[in-house]
């Protein structure tokens, strides 16, 4: 399926995420920062909107589920290597087992004794709209300090 691609500001971009993301964070008791390098923010991105969306609310959504309830979870964005833009989501929950996030984007793939529902199908969806963009993604985690997501999209 192709991609209906818009131009649209990373600071756009990041405000509409973050207006819709702040309901379901403040019901879960935390709250959203957002960070943009400074001179990131005026910059154009050619994306799908509406899938970029999808992706950036499925890592806060996720976020908000694992942490817990006072923490901040950050939005942001910053320069990554050849002209690309890094956009992460951090959150400061339990974090993920080395062996676990090395399969934390496989379709179907729960974290073991896990309790929270969902059918692991998220990360896996994430991941295919990224790479369709000409991107990848990833997550960097330490047991007990937290995780982030990020995701590198082409200028």
């Amino acid at each position: 399926s192709t991609l209906a691609r818009q131009h649209i500001t990373v600071a756009a971009l990041l405000e509409r995420i973050a207006r819709e993301a702040q309901v379901f964070i403040a019901a879960a008791g935390q709250t959203l920062t957002v960070e943009i390098e400074a001179e990131l923010g005026e910059v154009e991105m050619n994306l799908d909107i509406d899938r970029i969306r999808h992706v950036f609310v499925n890592l806060l959504t996720n976020a908000a589920k694992y942490s817990p309830a006072g923490e901040a979870i950050v939005l942001g964005a910053v320069a990554g290597p050849l002209g690309f833009v890094r956009f992460a989501v951090r959150d400061r929950g339990p974090g993920i087992a080395p062996e676990d996030a090395a399969h934390i984007f496989d379709r179907f793939y729960r974290v073991p004794g896990q309790s929270k529902s969902g059918a692991g199908l998220g990360l896996t969806i994430a991941r295919e709209i990224v790479v369709a963009h000409g991107g990848s993604i990833n997550c960097a985690s330490e047991l007990g300090q937290g995780t982030e997501f990020y995701f590198l999209l082409p200028r």
